[in-house]
């Protein structure tokens, strides 16, 4: 049973969906968080893959648009056939790595930019940290993770030089079980933490895409 705020989340979209675009929606299931187990409320987005009953016209985009908000609709998850294209994952998972991941790291590391002021912050770390690491793990093993799960992979897998700044992400994510501890007395210092999380960051994108 999903969280009552995305149960109603849910319900809104399927409803705003069949007003204006009736038996395009066929199946409607949660991903991410959600179907991982580390769904954060207030914090955590609403994933998810819909089916619908045919190619999406411009039509029916927009009103997917206006009705943008999440699956509880089709037949039970594992009871059909899912292609998975892994040399595709893998591929993307590069692409994202190269792309996205690569960008982030620069503008989160560049002096004075509203990116890196924001990256002072705790969100940037987590975001970062785990995000990175999550894709990490799909492409040494096809297995999608959820954010906790990749930060204990990334302990597992990454020098011990970087676990400081991995555990500061799993407790800024909320991810520890025990009550939070304290930063590590390096990363007390908000400049100290972005250097450490955006050097993660780049460290990952370059073992990920130079591995291949």
């Amino acid at each position: 049973m999903a969280h009552p705020s995305v149960e109603a989340v849910v319900r809104a979209f399927l409803a705003s969906v069949d007003r204006s675009r009736p038996g395009l929606v066929e199946g409607l299931y949660l991903t991410g968080s959600l179907a991982l187990g580390d769904f954060r409320p207030g914090r955590s987005d609403v994933d998810f893959v819909a089916v619908t009953a045919q190619r999406l016209s411009a039509t029916d985009v927009t009103a997917l648009e206006q009705a943008h908000a999440v699956p509880a609709r089709g037949p039970v998850p594992g009871g059909f056939e899912v292609g998975v294209d892994r040399a595709a994952l893998h591929d993307w998972i590069l692409g994202n790595l190269d792309g996205y991941w690569r960008r982030w790291h620069t503008t989160h590391r560049a002096p004075l930019s509203l990116a890196s002021l924001a990256a002072l912050g705790g969100w940037a770390t987590a975001w970062g940290v785990l995000g990175v690491s999550r894709l990490h793990h799909t492409a040494a093993t096809g297995e999608i993770v959820s954010k906790s799960a990749a930060g204990r992979y990334a302990l597992e897998t990454f020098a011990p030089e970087w676990h400081p700044v991995i555990e500061e992400a799993l407790r800024l994510h909320g991810s520890v079980t025990a009550p939070p501890a304290a930063p590590s007395r390096p990363l007390r210092n908000p400049f100290a933490r972005r250097r450490a999380a955006t050097d993660f960051v780049a460290m990952v994108v370059e073992d990920a895409t130079s591995a291949g």
